[in-house]
């Protein structure tokens, strides 16, 4: 794929403030389509995840401004929850442990992935 023909980006820039599914998007991708050719399908995949996305992303950011608070609640309360629930894992995980070994693996694996994901967090990745 050649980064030299700029109505390549004008497409990209189409297709991704389209509404997914909209005539103006499936012209833009169809366009994106024939300009890189078919050996690279991954790129196109990326680029329709990338459209429903932005429009998923767009629909909460409206639900936000319009009622904040019962937004802010209901990501908290679900928040909350999948915490709830990852805790539960854990503790399922040390009640099934039954020796100093495999407790330690548990604990392991709970240290690595926070200490992983703090390092990512830290690093912006």
């Amino acid at each position: 794929m050649s980064g030299g023909d700029p109505q390549v980006w004008v497409d990209i820039s189409r297709a991704m403030n389209a509404a997914p599914n909209s005539e103006e998007s499936r012209r833009a991708i169809e366009e994106i389509r024939r300009f890189i050719g078919s050996e690279h399908e991954d790129f196109m995949e990326a680029i329709v995840i990338g459209t429903m996305m932005l429009e998923a992303m767009r629909g909460l950011s409206s639900w936000v401004n319009k009622d904040p608070y019962a937004a802010g609640y209901a990501i908290l309360t679900a928040l909350i929850k999948h915490l709830g629930k990852l805790i539960g894992e854990i503790l399922s995980d040390l009640s099934q442990a039954s020796t100093p070994w495999e407790i330690g693996e548990v604990l392991g694996a709970l240290t690595g992935s926070i200490l992983i994901e703090a390092a990512r967090f830290y690093l912006g990745i």
